[in-house]
Parts: structure tokens; C-alpha cells; sequence
């Protein structure tokens, strides 16, 4: 995986990470599905910077 690549992955998941930690401080309530989803996110995160 290119550097390049890296970076576009790590980007499109912390920007779905921000927009469920944005919906669930807004909506102030916490869905099963957004957890999920922010915590795949940092999931594949790490993943990425190993």
C-alpha cells in the first residue's frame, strides 16, 4: 500500500468516525450502529498505521 493510499484510507474513516461522534453529540443519544461504526473505524485505523 502506497503512502498516498494510506493517508486517503485513514482519512475516509476518521471523517465517518467525526461525523457519528458529531451525530451522537448533537442528537445526544449513542446508536448501536454509530458505535459500531466509530469503533471499526479506529479498528482500521490502527490497522492501517501498523
Amino acid at each position: 500500500m502506497s503512502r498516498q493510499t494510506k493517508i486517503n484510507a485513514i482519512e475516509s474513516f476518521v471523517i465517518r468516525m467525526l461525523i457519528h461522534l458529531i451525530k451522537n453529540q448533537l442528537e445526544q443519544r449513542l446508536t448501536n450502529s454509530w458505535a459500531a461504526s466509530i469503533r471499526g473505524s479506529l479498528i482500521e485505523i490502527k490497522k492501517i498505521n501498523l
